[in-house]
Parts: C-alpha cells; structure tokens; sequence
C-alpha cells in the first residue's frame, strides 16, 4: 500500500515583523492547537517572546492573510501543506526569511527565495498490526472494496471487540464521487459503483457494528453524506442519489437507535481540499475548500460524549465554498 507525504510549512506575513519588537508574536496556526501550542511555548522559553496564537484551517487562514495583507494582524502563518504557501505567493503576503538552517536543507524543504520553510514531513499511512492480523486470522484491508464482503466486515467488528472490549464510534467515511452524464445515461457501472462505495458500504458496517453496540449499551455513529445531496443536481443523478440514501440511512437509523443510547448523525461536507481533488481541479480555489482536519473535527465532535444530545443530524460543513 503507498505511503503520502504531507509537508508543513511555516511562512512570515509581509510587512507585519515590528511586532517582534515589542516582544510578542501574532500566528494563524494551521496545525491543531494540541500540535502547536507545545512548540510554541518551546519557543517562548527559549526566546522570551510570547505567542499569540489563533487555529484555522489551511483555506481560512490563507484567505484572512489575503484579505489583510493591507493591514497584517499576524506575523507568521504556522503549519499546513506546503500547497497553501505556494498558494498566497503570488498574493505578495509573504515575506522571505531563511532560517539558520536553511542552507543544509535538502531543496524540497524549503522555497528557493524563503517563501516558506518546512516544519514536518508526515507520512499519511494507513497501519496496520501484523501481530495481531496474524494471531486473529485476518487479512489486512487493501481496499474500500473490502467493506463489500459482509464476512471480512463481520470479522474486522469481532476483532475489535476481542481487542478492545467495546466498539464506542463507527465512523462510515468511505465514499466516492463520478458526475457527467444524465440520468438516462447513466450506466450501470457508475449507478453500482456509487451506491456500492457510498451507501452499501456504510449498510455492512452497521450490520457488524450496530448489534455489538447495542449488547454494550451504545455508541456513536458518523456516516459522510454530501452537501450536494441535499437535493437534486444536472449530471450527478447517480452521486446524489447515493449521497442522498446516506442522508435517509442516517435519519432512519437515528429514529431506530436513539431510544437505545446510539447517535447517528452525518456530515455533509463540500469539496474537500484533497490531493485527488487538486488534481482534478486544477483551475479552482482549494482555498475555499473543506480542509480534511477540519471535516475530522466535526467528525470526532460527532462521535464524542459532547454530541450526545444530537440525534438524526445532517450537518453542512462548507468552508468557504
């Protein structure tokens, strides 16, 4: 199975440094708050200079330094995929600044001019534990596919529980989009793909998943419907009408569970700033697209205690889109 890479980088906001001056440091941080405020107070010890920090998500926080380039309210913008960086360069809202280290960089680390200096190197793996694959009789997962066959669904649930006593969230997230033809000229390839990876995939899991549930006296459920779904779009018959059962499915299900202290609720996310996305859409603003970090929040929210007076919902997260 391949491995991505995803690099973070920091930049400094032009025009906006005499705040160091007096000692204190303004920063958008992309990275999550649990991530940054650590090395942040790393850096307050070992400078003197305090940070004053505000979390968006990689879109958002491009945008606000767009918008204030003008007027600058934070002088460095933390964290995030190097993509953004390359994004605001050509804004002129970055100012070059090369680091003690930066010449023994390797080049994909760093911008040529210092537009923007990498911070992490994070692999984006799916994992696995052969130990216990093995121990179980169980085959690791290669595909979405995977989720098609009740039998190996059933076995992954088992393992679960066999492992960890109890499964607490169950969180559907595997999907897939395909637009372009009518309704009447849909073939049945695309029609069983979208239904098979959107809404049948989601139907095995909670058929393993639901009953354990119930035996352990609830649990959270968090299926990915789509924006779009919310009613009917030219060309996408197939899409949302798949998306749509995810809307249904979730609604049903929270009528059927919410007496037995399991909440399901979905999400319904816009374009989500993927690398697949990108590529697909080269001439779009993935600014204005959902951040993965941001839909994993409204996820883990979901499947949390704090989301335990939620049932049925179908919660819109647009970002600027």
């Amino acid at each position: 199975m391949g491995t991505l890479r995803w690099l973070s980088a920091v930049a400094l906001s032009a025009f906006a440094l005499a705040a160091n001056a007096q000692g204190t440091v303004n920063v958008y941080s992309i990275w999550p708050e649990n991530w940054a405020r650590p090395m942040f107070e790393e850096f307050e010890k070992a400078t003197g200079i305090k940070v004053n920090f505000v979390r968006f998500s990689s879109g958002e926080a491009l945008a606000r330094v767009i918008a204030e380039k003008g007027n600058p309210r934070v002088d460095v913008l933390f964290g995030g995929p190097i993509e953004t960086f390359a994004a605001g360069i050509p804004e002129g809202v970055f100012e070059s600044y090369k680091p003690p280290a930066y010449a023994s960089l390797p080049p994909r680390f760093k911008h040529a001019d210092g537009q923007w200096v990498a911070i992490a190197d994070d692999p984006l793996v799916f994992m696995t534990n052969d130990k216990f694959l093995k121990e179980h009789n169980l085959k690791p997962p290669a595909s979405w596919a995977d989720l098609l066959n009740p039998a190996a669904v059933e076995a992954a649930a088992k393992a679960a529980v066999d492992r960890f006593g109890r499964i607490d969230a169950l969180c559907n997230i595997a999907g897939g989009f395909r637009m372009g033809s009518p309704v009447h000229e849909t073939s049945d390839a695309d029609w069983n793909f979208l239904f098979d990876i959107n809404a049948r995939t989601l139907l095995h899991a909670a058929r393993a998943v639901v009953p354990r549930m119930l035996a352990a006296g609830g649990g959270k459920i968090v299926n990915v419907g789509a924006f779009a779904a919310q009613k009917g779009v030219a060309d996408m018959g197939a899409y949302v009408a798949s998306k749509s059962a995810v809307i249904r499915l979730t609604e049903t299900m929270a009528a059927e569970l919410r007496a037995k202290n399991i909440n399901v609720n979905c999400v319904l996310p816009t374009v989500i700033d993927t690398p697949e996305n990108r590529k697909a859409m080269p001439d779009a603003d993935p600014r204005k697209w959902v951040a993965p970090e941001d839909l994993a929040s409204v996820i883990a929210f979901l499947a949390s205690d704090a989301a335990r007076a939620i049932h049925g919902a179908a919660i819109p997260v647009t970002g600027l889109s």
